[in-house]
C-alpha cells in the first residue's frame, strides 16, 4: 500500500506541470504554476515527491562590521615612577554602495614627583572620528566626515573638523588598498588659554593599506587641512602603522602619529610626535 501511494504521488507531481500547460477544449484553463529549471526532491517520511528550483539560493546576508581593537601600557617603579596607557579601536562596514568608518583613541600618562610623591599627569589625549562614503561608481564616491580631539598639553579643549567632498578608490584588493580624497572642511579649535580659532578650509587626504607579506602589513592615513582664509593656518595629521600578525586574530603594532599645527597656541611647538607599541585583536 505504501509503495503504491509513493508511485501515485510521484506520478502526479511529475505530470502536473505538463497538464497545467495543455489547452482545454471546454472552459477556461486553470492557472497552475509551473516549474522551470527544477529538480525532483523526495521526502521518505511522507512518501511524496516535490520540485525545488535548482537556482534557488539562500538570501545573502547584509554588510557586516570588521575592525580592530588594540591596547598598550607601561609601568616604571623605583627612581622613576611612571605609568602610561593607550587604547584604540576602529570599525568598518563596507556595503555594496557605501562604507562607514568609526574610530576612537585614548592616551594617558602620569609621573610621580619623587619629593612630594604626588602623581602629575603628563599626557591626556582623546580622539574620535566618523566617516560615511557613498559610491557613485565602483571607484568614485562622495563622503562626509567629522573628527573631534582633545589634548590637555597642546592647550586644546577641542579640535573639531567637519568635511564633505569626493574620493577615488584607486585600488581595493585583498592585499592592497589605496584611495585619495579632496573636499571642503570647517576647522575649529577651542583652547584652554589661547585664542580660539575657526575657519573654512580645504581637505586633502589619502589612505594606504599594503600587506607586504602574509604576516606584515603597513598602513598610513594622511589628512591636510589648509585654511581658505589665511595661508599660515595649516593642520596636518599623519598616522603610520606597521602591523605583525601573531595569530589568526592577534597582532602586534608599531604606530607613529604626527600632528602638525602651523599656528599653535603661544609657547607651544608646531609638531607633536606620538610613538606606540601595542597588541591588538581583529574582529
Amino acid at each position: 500500500m505504501f509503495r503504491t501511494s509513493i508511485r501515485i504521488t510521484l506520478a502526479a507531481s511529475l505530470t502536473l506541470p505538463a497538464f497545467a500547460q495543455s489547452p482545454q477544449a471546454d472552459g477556461p484553463t486553470a492557472e497552475v504554476p509551473t516549474k522551470t529549471e527544477s529538480a525532483i526532491q523526495f521526502d521518505p517520511s511522507t512518501g511524496t515527491a516535490y520540485f525545488q528550483d535548482e537556482d534557488a539560493t539562500e538570501g545573502e546576508s547584509g554588510p557586516t562590521w570588521s575592525g580592530t581593537v588594540n591596547v598598550g601600557a607601561t609601568l616604571a617603579e623605583g627612581n622613576t615612577d611612571r605609568r602610561t596607557a593607550h587604547a584604540a579601536a576602529e570599525a568598518i562596514r563596507r556595503g555594496e554602495k557605501d562604507r562607514i568608518t568609526l574610530s576612537a583613541q585614548w592616551n594617558y600618562a602620569d609621573e610621580q614627583n619623587p619629593t612630594t610623591k604626588v602623581n602629575r599627569i603628563t599626557q591626556r589625549r582623546t580622539r574620535g572620528a566618523g566617516k560615511y562614503d557613498y559610491f557613485l561608481s565602483e571607484k568614485l564616491y562622495t563622503f562626509a566626515s567629522i573628527s573631534a580631539e582633545a589634548d590637555k598639553f597642546a592647550d586644546l579643549d577641542l579640535r573639531l573638523i567637519t568635511s564633505v567632498g569626493a574620493g577615488y578608490q584607486f585600488i581595493e584588493e585583498e592585499d592592497l588598498k589605496l584611495g585619495a580624497e579632496v573636499g571642503l572642511a570647517y576647522y575649529q579649535e577651542n583652547r584652554s588659554t589661547g585664542a580660539d580659532v575657526e575657519y573654512p578650509a580645504a581637505t586633502l587626504s589619502y589612505a594606504l593599506e599594503w600587506q607586504a607579506t602574509e604576516t606584515v602589513t603597513f598602513l598610513q592615513d594622511v589628512n591636510a587641512v589648509p585654511s581658505l582664509e589665511d595661508g599660515d593656518d595649516i593642520y596636518l595629521r599623519k598616522d603610520s602603522r606597521a602591523r605583525v600578525t601573531l595569530t589568526e586574530k592577534m597582532f602586534a603594532q608599531l604606530q607613529w602619529i604626527l600632528d602638525y599645527d602651523n599656528t599653535p597656541a603661544p609657547g607651544l611647538r608646531r609638531v607633536d610626535n606620538l610613538f606606540l607599541i601595542t597588541v591588538g585583536w581583529e574582529f
